[in-house]
């Protein structure tokens, strides 16, 4: 070990944290992030399938949209068993094949198609909001990346400050004993020994000439 690392650095536990916190977060984002990630992806698939809907990208888009929705699997077993609901009471009262029952099959999946379809929307809303959520997620865990790693790199400068600081205080110290000289500015101390002191011979601490300073 050499003087520098002689003498304690008063950052040193700083930078030791600011490394220790850096590492941990970037722990959370390996787990957080895929989330977000996936959270943004399915919002922009929900905010595109809202445009088709809504006729922004043309009306075949948005025909094709109803289309997929009507025949869905989803919709299809709802109505399905609405319908069946309507027919056995229709035929427990013996009109089955009535103007009144087929009606009301037809009204039944008007509103089944309607009502499914505000639904279906709403859930795209969902997914769409999920998707700001995770997009505010990753930015939030970027910038709080950059702000670890912008501490870490300013402990390292302190760090290193610190280390150059107590260095210097070591050669002073070392230079007063060996001399006599006090540690200071003026015309006598270290400074004096390098040929410190404005318009003044450089000088011992007791006020002999130093020969071997460079005048």
């Amino acid at each position: 070990m050499g003087i520098f690392d002689a003498f304690s650095n008063p950052y040193k536990s700083s930078v030791k944290q600011a490394k220790k916190g850096k590492k941990d977060f970037q722990k959370a984002m390996a787990v957080a992030d895929p989330f977000y990630t996936q959270n943004v992806n399915s919002g922009m698939n929900a905010n595109a399938t809202l445009a088709d809907f809504f006729g922004l990208n043309g009306q075949g888009a948005q025909q094709s949209q109803f289309d997929n929705y009507s025949n869905g699997p989803g919709f299809q077993f709802m109505l399905d068993k609405s319908n069946q609901a309507i027919d056995q009471s229709a035929a427990a009262r013996g009109m089955s094949q009535s103007g009144a029952a087929l009606k009301a099959l037809s009204n039944n999946t008007q509103g089944m198609y309607n009502q499914g379809l505000q639904q279906h929307y709403a859930n795209l809303g969902g997914m769409q909001q999920g998707g700001f959520s995770g997009a505010q997620g990753l930015t939030n865990n970027a910038n709080t990346l950059a702000g670890l790693r912008m501490q870490q790199g300013q402990a390292q400068d302190m760090n290193s400050q610190g280390a150059f600081q107590n260095a210097m205080g070591a050669i002073g110290t070392g230079a007063s004993l060996l001399t006599g000289m006090p540690m200071g500015g003026g015309g006598g101390g270290f400074a004096s020994m390098f040929g410190g002191g404005a318009g003044q011979m450089p000088t011992y601490g007791s006020g002999q000439v130093n020969p071997w300073a460079i005048y």
